[in-house]
């Protein structure tokens, strides 16, 4: 583009981004998209730069940063006069919101996990007790008489909160089977991403966000979690298999 003033290298790159995007609409193979997104790259990469000093790793701002750019690009109609890169720009800012709850995710409060303690050793003690899953009213009532804070349990609604933060059989199985699980709408994700996050590896973190959809990242098949992270899909499937683990060891 030399010779070029500004004014003309912008209406130039942004003839380029429309003409990809009129060729990835007639044919929305991955590899238009591909293209698409990496001609967008000054616009996502300026995005991410605004977070050059959060404690957050860049490739998990990136990675965020390219899939909401990928839901924009779905959703952009030229007749409403946006050119694409600036709809793209302005559909980024929930990655403030991406950044804000990796910064607040920490180890969970030392009183979470003795409740969560006390209602697992009530479940196990009762199930050996009668034989069967014991009744949300059995539990309530075992916990009121034998644990330290009988406060912490002022109804058999606890109780049911509890067993949503927790979904361990969903949780789990959306690992061994993550592309043909149903969404488990009882699932507390903050809670339970709050739960296991001091088990995870980086790498592992950004899969698990990636596999269920929580954390501020968008839910995708293995596939696509390995293009965003750069990595194969093999390695996803490990990667998912050893969060799998850490899940049953911590008895989640």
């Amino acid at each position: 583009m030399s010779g070029m003033s500004k004014k003309q290298e912008r209406a130039a790159l942004q003839a380029h981004e429309m003409q990809l995007w009129r060729t990835w609409k007639s044919d929305p193979s991955d590899a238009n998209m591909v293209a698409l997104i990496e001609s967008l790259d000054k616009v996502i990469t300026r995005k991410v730069n605004e977070f050059k000093t959060a404690p957050v790793p860049p490739a998990a701002v990136r990675g965020v940063a390219q899939a909401m750019a990928m839901k924009a690009i779905q959703n952009y109609d030229p007749d409403k006069g946006a050119q694409l890169g600036s709809y793209v720009f302005t559909n980024l800012r929930k990655v403030h919101d991406f950044v804000g709850r990796y910064q607040n995710l920490g180890r969970i409060p030392i009183h979470r996990i003795r409740k969560i303690t006390d209602y697992k050793d009530a479940l196990r003690t009762l199930e050996d007790r009668y034989g069967r899953v014991p009744t949300n009213q059995e539990l309530l009532t075992y916990l009121r008489a034998n644990t330290d804070k009988p406060e912490n349990w002022a109804t058999v609604a606890e109780v049911d909160r509890m067993q949503q933060e927790l979904a361990r059989r969903d949780l789990i199985a959306s690992f061994e089977e993550p592309d043909s699980q149903t969404e488990n709408e009882g699932l507390r994700e903050r809670e339970v991403l709050r739960y296991i996050e001091e088990e995870l590896e980086e790498d592992e973190k950004l899969v698990f966000q990636y596999t269920l959809g929580v954390g501020g990242m968008p839910k995708l098949p293995a596939g696509e979690i390995a293009k965003i992270m750069d990595i194969s899909k093999p390695r996803v499937s490990r990667i998912r298999n050893r969060i799998s683990e850490k899940l049953r060891n911590r008895g989640v």
